[in-house]
């Protein structure tokens, strides 16, 4: 099947054949080609440039459907027909074709430091390439506060954008200095933001500049798991990513040792009981506070801050930087209601959390001061219930490198859609497996919780979809396992991500195999897994090695290589 495109420069090319193969362009260079995209996504067409970077916003289904949708062409209309919005991202296409200029004029205004820095990462001969992604990021951040910030700025051809995120961090941040990077999961956010220490550290230790520069890094996490992951940017720590990733020049490595970094996840911003309270009982102190309201024992915004800064005493300036990860679990208190949007329980709690983590942000920048906030995530979007319209990107975003660059650049997989094998045609029958599920999944408590997955009526389309995915999944282990040894990389590996840790465990249970339990409570056997390849029973017993296990606040199996498991 070929077919010709309209528009200029586009290649008329077997378009089955090239989704097959999606990869475009260099992970290492600036992509410079993409597939067009229409209301079903990539038509196979491959068109030239970078793709402009776009938002879909959510919009309220209409309550007229067309009688037969497929007749609709699609066009631009076709989003409202898919109940989405198409938004140009002005400020990050403007932004980025700023920088593009800069890079090509090899970086010109810059501190000599941070050219050094540069022109490593741009290195095309270096043994540990940075990949385009992680440059374009830092490059962008580096140009928003040195470049443009310059008073020079204007004499060499360039802006002081600043003032676009002026307004935005006004409305939504209530001024707080906050900076977005837009990157896929799998592009290296941990990467940049070495980088970005990196940049700071050295330009503050050896540039006459140094009050324009820090040396004091709060890295805030979104949990426990991924905090401990981050301390490869602690730069002594024995696996820390300036060694590992080739950072910084040799010649540069010892002053970034000069670096104080802090990470955190974000709950150490709830305001714990002070400690001469915590022995005290509830009721005591509700009778000495006459009330019911016991949250003069708690510490004060300002004693949180002592207490997760410790030894960073105040400085003349502000001197701390922040660095977000996963920043999209970071907003303010919605200043309003999207009408007609009611947020779930989850919704609700999810916001929460995110207030948690802003206001500790509020409370640093009161006490402390924070020279500037790099937020790094996938999906820098308001969530449903925020009060802002969900799908909204958050306006302080200034760089992108979406999903679809990163299939195209060949930096991650190509997700998988499972289908229903059973059927006559190749219709994705799984595309909206959740919208399937959600009425007939187990609740988290209460009467309805189901306790193991010999209990549990495991619903038709789930079931379908993980039978429909493994398949995929022993095909490619079954061709990995060919493999000569020598040309063996990690093995494939197969994630399935669950709406709460109730439905994890019935899951891991299903595919890896549960542990039985007679009426006195004593062990009764072991089931094994419903899947070979992922089964962790044998001979009645729990194999000594899993082939599969289960990773979620309430159950951490940190210390099981990842090449060990499927």
């Amino acid at each position: 099947m070929t077919e010709e495109s309209g528009a200029p420069g586009a290649e008329a090319v077997d378009t089955l054949a090239n989704l097959a193969n999606p990869i475009l362009n260099s992970p290492y260079e600036p992509p410079a080609r993409h597939f067009e995209i229409m209301g079903k996504g990539p038509t196979g067409r491959i068109l030239p440039g970078r793709r402009s970077s776009e938002s879909f916003i959510p919009i309220p289904p209409s309550k007229k459907r067309p009688k037969d949708q497929s007749e609709h062409l699609f066009d631009e209309a076709e989003f409202t027909a898919l109940n989405e919005q198409k938004r140009d991202n002005s400020l990050i296409n403007d932004l980025r074709k700023e920088v593009d200029k800069w890079r090509e004029l090899g970086y010109q205004g810059a501190r000599p430091l941070t050219k050094q820095l540069l022109q490593h990462w741009a290195d095309p001969d270096r043994e540990n390439r940075v990949l385009f992604a992680q440059r374009e990021a830092a490059e962008t951040a580096i140009y928003l506060y040195e470049v443009g910030a310059r008073a020079k700025a204007k004499d060499l051809g360039y802006q002081d954008w600043r003032h676009r995120l002026e307004p935005p961090n006004t409305e939504h941040n209530s001024g707080l200095p906050r900076v977005a990077l837009k990157m896929a999961t799998g592009t290296g956010k941990t990467v940049v933001m070495a980088m970005l220490i990196a940049w700071q550290t050295l330009n503050a230790v050896g540039s006459r500049g140094a009050k324009d520069y820090t040396r004091r890094f709060l890295i805030v996490a979104p949990g426990i798991t991924i905090r401990d992951r981050l301390q490869v940017l602690q730069p002594n720590a024995p696996d820390n990513y300036y060694d590992a990733r080739g950072i910084v020049p040799p010649a540069l490595r010892r002053e970034l040792n000069k670096a104080e970094v802090k990470v955190v996840n974000y709950h150490q911003f709830l305001l714990r009981e002070r400690r001469e309270f915590r022995d005290v009982a509830k009721k005591t102190k509700e009778i000495l506070a006459a009330s019911e309201d016991t949250s003069q024992f708690k510490e004060t915004p300002e004693d949180m801050v002592t207490r997760v800064l410790r030894d960073w005493a105040r400085p003349k300036s502000p001197q701390i930087m922040v660095l977000n990860d996963e920043a999209h679990h970071c907003y303010q208190d919605a200043p309003r209601e999207v009408p007609g949007e009611k947020a779930d329980r989850q919704d609700t709690e999810r916001n929460q959390e995110a207030r948690v983590w802003f206001k500790g942000l509020q409370a640093i920048q009161a006490k402390v001061g924070i020279k500037n906030i790099f937020d790094l995530s996938a999906t820098p979007y308001y969530l449903k219930g925020s009060g802002y319209k969900e799908g909204e990107i958050f306006p302080w975003v200034v760089s992108d490198f979406s999903l679809m660059d990163a299939i195209e650049s060949g930096i991650v997989k190509v997700p998988r859609l499972p289908v229903n094998d059973d059927a006559e045609s190749d219709t994705v029958t799984y595309l909206n497996l959740w919208e399937q599920l959600k009425g007939d999944m187990p609740a988290s408590r209460g009467k309805n919780k189901v306790e193991s997955a010999a209990d549990w009526v495991v619903p038709g389309a789930l079931e379908g979809a993980l039978n429909s995915l493994y398949r995929s999944y022993e095909h490619e282990f079954r061709r990995w396992e060919a493999l000569p040894e020598d040309r063996r990389d990690t093995p494939p590996v197969f994630i399935v991500v669950c709406n709460n840790m109730t439905v994890s465990k019935l899951v891991f249970e299903l595919i890896g195999g549960y542990e039985t339990y007679d009426d006195d409570g004593a062990s009764a056997g072991w089931v094994p897994g419903r899947y070979e390849l992922f089964n962790n029973v044998e001979n009645g017993a729990p194999m000594a090695r899993p082939n599969t296990i289960i990773v979620d606040s309430e159950h951490d199996h940190r210390g099981l290589r990842a090449d060990r498991v499927r």
